[in-house]
């Protein structure tokens, strides 16, 4: 599955810091990094995060904020009203994240024992961007388990994401043989479409496209989606 870009978080803009009114969740008090979010927005929310503890969790991060970073977030920081270090997290999302947050600093009995499928999609997405699948544990199946019978029914075909990301061999063997029945190639885009109109965009492993499109059996499919999967 292709990866998406490392990191596009930059950093928080002085000039509208007086502007816009930050609310705050501290996952941990003694936090010496703020994870902002909206951070040009009337309602910009931030988290209050141990930055040792990013950088021991992903690389993605060690590489953004450590101490060895060349990242502009690590050699040119830019420092909210209390001295702490700011990085806008604009194209993420916010409770996706703060879940995620919570158990990367062990905040376990904050962590929900069951949340929407849009949020499993975007904790997916968020440990796939910033390579936290490892860091995050057991979790994700535990929230997937709710949606495994949902897995051939409209609406959740972002499964071959959330599949994919957390290498959940059996559900992605089942939604990856239910696209393949159910979907076509788009003459004009090239996207994978299902019967009801719905396009992927983003995480659809180039190998099913080009399967799909060359009317390669399932059989063979299978195994090999499996074999990258898992």
């Amino acid at each position: 599955m292709p990866k998406r870009k490392a990191s596009t978080s930059t950093p928080v803009n002085d000039e509208n810091d007086s502007q816009v009114e930050k609310q705050t969740t501290a996952i941990v008090p003694n936090g010496d990094l703020y994870m902002v979010f909206n951070s040009n927005d009337s309602e910009s929310k931030r988290l209050l995060v141990s930055r040792y503890i990013l950088c021991l969790s992903s690389k993605v991060f060690d590489a953004m904020v450590g101490d060895s970073s060349q990242f502009q977030e690590a050699t040119n920081p830019t420092l909210s009203h209390d001295g702490i270090r700011e990085v806008a997290f604009n194209d993420d999302d916010f409770p996706a994240m703060r879940t995620i947050m919570n158990i990367l600093h062990l905040q376990h009995d904050r962590v929900l024992l069951r949340i929407s499928f849009t949020q499993l999609r975007e904790t997916a997405m968020i440990c796939d961007k910033y390579d936290l699948v490892q860091s995050v544990g057991l979790w994700p199946a535990t929230w997937a388990q709710h949606y495994v019978d949902r897995i051939e029914k409209k609406a959740f075909e972002d499964w071959l994401l959330i599949a994919s990301v957390f290498k959940q061999k059996e559900a992605f063997t089942k939604i990856t043989r239910h696209l393949i029945v159910n979907s076509k190639i788009d003459a004009d885009t090239g996207e994978l479409v299902t019967a009801d109109g719905f396009s992927f965009t983003e995480g659809v492993p180039s190998t099913v496209v080009g399967m799909k499109t060359l009317h390669i059996s399932m059989p063979v499919l299978t195994r090999r989606r499996e074999d990258e999967c898992c």
